[in-house]
């Protein structure tokens, strides 16, 4: 019941989330879309959690208690701890639970280190699932995604490129996360987007995006409504590579 993501740009990195959760009781299920599960951890890294939400969210407020004492900014300073801590902290929680029972969580973290000149402007991301041993995944595509990946994988492969601004990262993100929620009802409510740049964490909902094709062969026209249903055109093809679809940085005509 969660989509969440991580994109690197030109100019810091984003991260994503739906808002939609499950909660269970015997034969008895509540879905609700006010789930917050984008945290910041610090000025210039945030994370995004999955998995067993009310556990996720305990070990995301305790480590953020733990990295503000410690004073740690930077996605290497943070990383360099927090996966021992985690692993520590959800041992501490699920001892007493048999290794086949242990519910999952997942964590990724999206933040900026220094560069040469001490300005947090290196981009970096970095993942740990309790399903892959909490085992510290660096990732060299620049983009992360966890949950109901199938419509968000698709699109971010194609559309993202790391010379994107983390506005345009913002738009992507949106997309994916809009997308998936009009396919599959797992994922849902509104998107919230944190952006986090050399000026620091920052948080917004994301736009609600949904794709329709004009129905044209070549697919030449695609209509983008957003929220208030309005209908700008984007037209265009994507260098190097065939039309499909509409691109976060592609020109809008009305």
């Amino acid at each position: 019941m969660t989509l969440v993501l991580a994109l690197a740009g030109t100019d810091g990195v984003v991260l994503a989330g739906d808002s939609r959760t499950a909660i269970e009781e015997e034969d008895r299920r509540l879905v609700t879309d006010t789930s917050r599960k984008i945290f910041q951890v610090s000025d210039h890294v945030g994370v995004a959690l999955c998995g067993r939400g009310d556990l996720g969210v305990y070990l995301v407020e305790k480590l953020v208690r733990e990295a503000r004492e410690r004073e740690l900014d930077g996605i290497s300073s943070l990383f360099e701890f927090a996966p021992q801590f985690l692993v520590a902290a959800y041992d501490e929680v699920t001892c007493r639970i048999q290794s086949g029972s242990k519910p999952p969580v997942g964590f990724i973290f999206a933040g900026l280190d220094r560069d040469v000149w001490g300005i947090y402007s290196q981009p970096r991301i970095c993942s740990i699932y309790e399903w892959e041993g909490f085992q510290p995944l660096i990732s060299t595509t620049g983009w992360d995604a966890s949950g109901i990946v199938w419509i968000a994988e698709y699109l971010i492969s194609r559309f993202h490129h790391r010379s994107m601004t983390v506005g345009q990262l913002g738009k992507l993100a949106s997309l994916a996360i809009s997308e998936t929620a009009s396919q599959d009802s797992r994922v849902g409510g509104e998107p919230l987007i944190a952006m986090i740049t050399a000026s620091g964490y920052q948080e917004t909902i994301g736009d609600h995006f949904m794709l329709s094709y004009t129905g044209t062969p070549e697919r030449e026209n695609q209509i983008l409504a957003n929220s208030n249903r309005e209908t700008p055109k984007r037209y265009g093809l994507l260098q190097d590579r065939p039309y499909l679809g509409w691109h976060p940085t592609s020109e809008v005509a009305y």
